[in-house]
């Protein structure tokens, strides 16, 4: 089984969909396990969707892009540390 350090350096390629079907695997088996790195994933999940939207075209800091930004953040507060995540 994977220990939390190979989990973490392999976390952004399991976001991407970068990994082999075996690789995915190990890494979601580790996920179901470790409740410290599916918190690791779903913080960084939420980091990677607010950078999109951050920095997605047409975004100049108006007020529907706080508004979007803030709708990402509440959703996410009801989802970290709420047990698992997948990658989904």
């Amino acid at each position: 089984m994977l220990n939390c350090r190979d989990f973490a350096e392999q976390a952004d390629a399991l976001i991407d969909e970068e990994l082999g079907p075996w690789q995915a695997m190990r890494l979601r088996l580790h996920l179901s396990a470790c409740k410290g790195c599916a918190r690791f994933f779903e913080q960084l999940r939420l980091t990677r969707r607010l950078s999109e939207a951050a920095t997605a075209p047409g975004t100049d800091g108006d007020d529907g892009e706080t508004a979007r930004i803030d709708a990402l953040l509440a959703a996410a507060r009801g989802g970290v540390g709420g047990g698992a995540g997948g990658d989904g």
